[in-house]
């Protein structure tokens, strides 16, 4: 009775071992949208790259290659957020989170103010509100891909942006 116990309880382990491998493989696979986010921000190694989903910018920070992750940046509006994706919960809790992890979550104003040109990451979640946001300020936006459910652009500050 013994060994039959302990056979059963290795044959289950096993199953939660290769359960838990293959789980932690898929969270761990980038979305394909990363590496052409990686691809195309080699053009311009100094510009900064803008999530604009906070709960992708959290992954990306973690997951990203480390000569992305170090450009990876999210800008927060409490008002803008709220405008446009009806909450600022995802934001305001990345804003919380950067207290006790090294995170980039800089405020809007003083991250436009200091960049005339950026890389801006966006899927299609409500929580992707930035690219409206940036184009009610006057910015322009260039789409540079577009394939992956993703977004990736090329983001300028006109002459007369306010």
């Amino acid at each position: 009775l013994l060994a039959a116990l302990l056979l059963v309880c290795v044959i289950q382990g096993s199953k939660d071992i290769k359960s838990f491998a293959s789980r932690k493989s898929r969270i761990s696979t980038p979305d394909p949208g990363w590496s052409t986010l990686a691809e195309l921000s080699q053009n311009d190694p100094g510009l900064p790259v803008v999530i604009a989903n906070g709960l992708i910018y959290l992954q990306m920070a973690h997951y990203a290659a480390p000569d992305l992750r170090g450009r990876l940046v999210e800008i927060v509006d409490r008002e803008g957020a709220i405008r446009l994706a009806g909450t600022d919960s995802v934001d305001n809790a990345n804003r919380q989170l950067r207290q006790f992890i090294s995170l980039r979550v800089e405020d809007a104003a003083p991250f436009l103010a200091g960049h005339d040109r950026f890389i801006v990451y966006s899927d299609q979640s409500r929580f992707s509100w930035l690219p409206k946001y940036l184009l009610a300020k006057g910015y322009e936006l260039k789409l540079l891909s577009g394939d992956t459910g993703s977004s990736i652009y090329i983001v300028e500050k006109h002459s007369d942006s306010r």
